[in-house]
């Protein structure tokens, strides 16, 4: 059951017809020993909304400039409740990080958009497809390596403006050069000359 999150589906059989088709919604564990208490189970009809509890797990978090750079992953839901219309749901919902950002983090609309057909996210959701499910935070670190990064960038462009500067300059004293050593030449001496 925990490989596949709350969302694995279960047959319980309790002796009397056919078993029952159910997956699992919520399992209470004791505060102080850490044994379940209680199971919650919902029932599994296929063709029919069942509520399932998915969990999401994020992928490629090394790959992630930002991340690299210091700043701290936030993952701000662990698991989602969807709607499924279908036996075939996947028992995990797996999120690329490797093109999060500081600025930019992974909402749930985003999330909605990778759901397979068939599967839908719960309607609890529907005024918060703007929330982040997973974030990056900015440290101390991200922010230092931010200032040295955007003071070297700087110190870059300047370095590249003073050498087209300095080629400007040379460029206009070869042109000078060239304008002293041409001859002068009187337009009349040229047209006595074609006569």
């Amino acid at each position: 059951i925990a490989d596949a999150g709350y969302c694995k589906q279960l047959e319980l059989d309790y002796g009397e017809g056919e078993p029952i088709r159910v997956v699992l919604q919520n399992v209470v564990v004791h505060p102080m020993q850490r044994y379940p208490m209680k199971i919650y189970f919902n029932r599994f009809i296929p063709g029919r909304p069942n509520p399932i509890r998915v969990p999401i797990v994020g992928m490629n978090e090394n790959q992630c400039n930002d991340r690299l750079m210091g700043a701290n992953v936030h993952q701000v839901l662990t698991e989602l409740d969807l709607w499924t219309y279908s036996e075939i749901y996947p028992p995990q919902i797996h999120l690329d990080m490797s093109h999060l950002t500081v600025k930019e983090s992974i909402k749930l609309g985003d999330v909605e958009k990778m759901l397979p057909h068939g599967v839908y996210l719960h309607k609890k959701y529907n005024y918060r497809l703007h929330q982040a499910v997973v974030k990056l935070e900015e440290t101390k670190l991200f922010r230092g390596k931010m200032a040295i990064k955007k003071h070297r960038e700087e110190e870059f462009l300047a370095k590249k403006k003073e050498i087209e500067l300095s080629n400007a300059m040379k460029g206009n004293k070869k042109d000078k050069k060239k304008k002293k050593d041409r001859k002068i030449v009187n337009p009349l001496h040229v047209s006595r000359a074609l006569d």
